[in-house]
């Protein structure tokens, strides 16, 4: 078991809640290259921020930017300098500020419980400090991992018991607390060190007092935990239970959504508040940069759109991950390496060709990956290409993410499952207040009736219809209705 860490402990309670944000996800290294190196950075995400504001999102997750031996930089070689690729702190720093002053919040991620063999502390251990790290190898290729470039780098888990480690670790999220950030993603949230037995009770002795300490000295900021074990809610409630932790992510809904299936769907609706008690943030997704993209999974249009529009009004906070938007496809490789991952990374789609200088191509001709490349010149999946076409997904995005917005009851409301006698016909209400929001979706290739959908005036916020107790209504294939009452 932990020791406390040597400073005052005290739970801080959440008090805040993000529910009315939408998320943007962003992979930093691929998302937008403002110098032509291939690379995306901070100024590329900077120039980005108008698009991500049209787009209708209202804060950024960015993935780690510490300086680190690997391409997505979650093993860092040094916590406290940005990866000289994205660009200076100060550039950093520029970003939060324009990101605040168009109205973004930004969190940023971050992976403290592993260090490359760069890092100080693997070198130490190397020397004879055996109490920093819980395993450090000389150079041998066979016990280093292979890396995308062809590259071993080898990487270890930081013993979070020792006091300089915990002390450092602590110390690294005030560094980046002070360059404005809004908060943190704590990535692999865990109890029990990769459940080895080495480092157990983290929750309560280890990220409890490192939350407290930074709330303390930044009251507003948000700790968004992605739980190490994702078919848990079991863990979300014991993360919730033992530390400040604001938020973690609905991975029941994702499994229950890819099914189609009502009676999968229900049940993680209705049980929202059981897992998250209030104030606390679920975070509704349908992908990230660890999964297959939507588009791969489910390549059928009609159902990525009543998708999109169930992320948007179920309860919880909506996280799109970068390129989402655009339709862009990819799922993981099997080429026995860290680059397995980089189908799901690709450089974002500024333009209708792949050789537009804004898209980073970092990963070029370094493997598979590359000439497995799921997106093509004039593919339509690019930010033109979609913004100009009525019927794309991008615009779906922006439909639903300012009806989403511009309704208390979508954004923060109640949520209620409303019992339907049609297997295929999910009905559920958002309410807040007087306003009440009634979503039909029809999980099916086939048309429903419904004779009588609703009981009082309302109007179908997609299309601006009227309905009364007297129409009925038809949901086409895999189609949506969002009626709010007007009386």
């Amino acid at each position: 078991m932990l020791a406390p860490l040597l400073l005052p402990i005290f739970f801080q309670s959440p008090t805040k809640s993000w529910e009315g944000e939408v998320l943007y996800h962003i992979f930093v290294r691929s998302y937008r290259d403002s110098n032509h190196d291939g690379i995306g950075d901070f100024k590329g995400i900077e120039e980005g921020i108008p698009s991500i504001k049209k787009l209708g999102a209202t804060a950024i997750l960015l993935s780690p930017i510490q300086k680190s031996s690997v391409y997505h930089n979650y093993f860092a070689d040094d916590f406290f300098a940005p990866d000289p690729e994205f660009g200076t702190l100060d550039q950093f720093k520029h970003l939060v500020q324009s990101a605040h002053k168009a109205g973004l919040k930004i969190l940023l991620d971050m992976e403290p419980q592993y260090v490359s063999s760069r890092h100080p502390w693997y070198e130490r251990a190397l020397k004879g400090e055996t109490n920093l790290v819980w395993s450090a190898v000389p150079d041998d290729p066979k016990r280093a991992s292979l890396w995308y470039d062809k590259a071993r780098v080898r990487l270890t888990q930081a013993n979070l018991e020792n006091l300089e480690v915990r002390s450092t670790i602590q110390k690294v999220f005030l560094f980046w607390s002070q360059t404005g950030l809004d908060g943190y993603r704590i990535d692999h949230m865990m109890d029990n060190l990769d459940n080895a037995g080495k480092n157990k009770g983290l929750f309560e002795h280890f990220w409890r007092p490192i939350e407290d300490d930074v709330i303390k000295k930044f009251p507003n900021t948000y700790f968004l935990a992605e739980q190490s074990d994702w078919g848990s809610t079991t863990q979300v409630q014991d993360i919730f239970l033992q530390t400040p932790t604001n938020a973690a992510f609905n991975f029941q809904l994702l499994g229950a959504f890819v099914t189609f299936d009502k009676a999968k769907i229900e049940p993680v609706l209705s049980n929202y508040r059981t897992i998250a008690p209030d104030p606390h943030d679920l975070v509704d997704f349908l992908e990230n940069h660890d999964l297959p993209r939507f588009a791969t999974t489910i390549p059928d249009l009609a159902k990525q759109k009543l998708a999109v529009a169930l992320l948007m009004t179920v309860k919880g906070i909506p996280s799109i991950y970068y390129g989402e938007e655009l339709g862009m496809r990819g799922k993981k490789g099997n080429w026995n390496s860290d680059g397995n991952d980089i189908p799901m990374r690709l450089g974002y789609r500024w333009g209708a060709t792949l050789d537009d200088p804004r898209t980073p191509t970092w990963y070029k001709n370094t493997g598979p990956w590359w000439s497995n490349d799921y997106s093509a010149d004039h593919d339509g999946n690019s930010l033109p290409e979609q913004e100009s076409n009525p019927g794309s997904v991008y615009n779906w995005f922006r439909k639903l993410i300012t009806i989403r917005r511009a309704s208390k009851a979508l954004s923060v409301g109640d949520q209620t499952v409303v019992a339907s006698e049609n297997d295929n016909l999910l009905v559920f209400e958002r309410t807040s207040g007087g306003e009440s929001v009634r979503i039909l979706a029809n999980l099916s290739s086939s048309p429903i009736t419904i004779s009588t959908p609703v009981s009082t005036p309302h109007t179908d916020l997609l299309t601006g219809k009227p309905l009364t107790s007297r129409t009925p209504l038809t949901l086409g294939t895999w189609q949506t209705a969002i009626l709010k009452a007007t009386s």
